[in-house]
């Protein structure tokens, strides 16, 4: 199986709001429409992405904003609420946490404590455990530094403030306020032209400097220097004639014919010899820490067993089918023990264990 990424060299937003400590309110406003235009789409097709968050927008060469990560984004049903609580949760909604049942709102509260971050430097709810910041999404009130206007305007302030209501039927950009094009409309937007917005034909604020690497290169060398084992490539033994086939019984003969094709001409990509920025083991936009992502659904259909828990003794055809109904079960929404959580006020998600609760 291929599977086909568009480039994305500028970064992601983490990786230049680490080095820049703010944007400009320009640059967030720019980026808020270009995300918006993205959320606006997949919420047409009924596609809740639920991990917005700075490290998963990709800026392209020439700065405009892309969304990635799709690992737990899910295609619900309109008259079924998702109950998950699945995200990082410095970004969850009030109504992830509260268990209360949710649909693509919560998308535009994660937007909005994204703009926050990048206005300001920090995110509007902070804590130490996971309990605190949850009692602090859900109750706390939403403030403003005492030095907001030397970040941004009272229009930028009012729309933040309005993407982070915790009441979804008052929230800006929300299916149940009437929608992303409400905020097409708010003040702070004036001027812009959203047909070209959703083109990328409006000139970006910021462009990446195409003569750097623009992202953390000590991801790439962590492997290299720091594992006592890396994964080392060993070539691939032909059977021998007469040899007894490994291919499993039942399996029909022309996927078995392919199946032996692939063991005996499959060579592992030289990594050493690409360009930099195009080959190595990069994904769109020099993410290497983000290569598991593309099988991040799959592995959390693994490790969740909720499925799948015994198909040893079924054939391969079986077992095939298997896995495609439970794929298609967690990314439809109805596996629910996809659930991930955030420690404390930062740091990468991780697998909770147990099957979450249901609302």
């Amino acid at each position: 199986m291929f599977m086909v990424l568009d480039l994305m060299l500028g970064g992601d937003l983490r990786f230049h709001l680490d080095r820049m400590g703010t944007f400009t309110e320009e640059m967030v406003k720019f980026y808020v429409a270009e995300v918006a235009s993205g959320l606006k789409y997949l919420h047409s097709k009924r596609i809740v992405h639920r991990d917005l968050k700075p490290d998963n927008v990709l800026l392209d060469e020439k700065g405009h904003a892309h969304l990635t990560d799709f690992n737990i984004a899910v295609h619900y049903r309109e008259d079924r609420p998702l109950t998950a609580i699945a995200g990082s949760m410095a970004y969850m909604a009030p109504e992830v946490l509260a268990k209360k049942g949710y649909f693509a709102g919560v998308d535009w509260w994660s937007l909005g404590v994204m703009a926050y971050e990048c206005l300001f430097g920090r995110r509007p709810f902070r804590a130490k455990t996971n309990e605190a910041l949850q009692h602090s999404i859900i109750n706390d009130r939403l403030d403003f530094p005492a030095d907001w206007t030397s970040h941004c305007g009272n229009d930028g302030k009012d729309c933040l403030a309005r993407l982070m209501t915790r009441d979804v039927t008052q929230r800006l950009g929300a299916k149940e306020s009437g929608g992303p094009e409400l905020l097409q409309q708010h003040p702070w937007f004036k001027g812009y032209n959203w047909s070209t917005i959703e083109a990328k034909a409006a000139a970006p604020p910021f462009t990446p400097d195409p003569k750097r690497a623009n992202f953390d290169a000590t991801h790439e060398l962590e492997e290299l220097l720091l594992e006592d084992n890396p994964l080392k490539h060993k070539p691939r033994k032909k059977p021998k004639p007469g040899e007894e086939s490994k291919i499993p019984d039942g399996m029909d003969p022309a996927t078995a014919r392919e199946l032996q094709i692939m063991d005996e001409k499959f060579t592992v990509y030289d990594y050493t010899k690409g360009k930099l920025g195009s080959s190595h083991g990069l994904t769109a936009g020099g993410k290497s820490r983000s290569q598991n992502q593309l099988t991040g659904s799959a592995a959390n259909l693994a490790k969740s067993g909720s499925k799948v828990r015994d198909v040893g003794g079924a054939t391969a055809a079986t077992q095939e089918t298997a896995l495609a109904s439970s794929f298609r079960d967690v990314m439809e929404g109805r596996d629910e023990e996809v659930i991930l959580k955030e420690v404390g006020d930062g740091g990468d998600k991780t697998p909770a264990s147990g099957a979450p609760p249901k609302a």
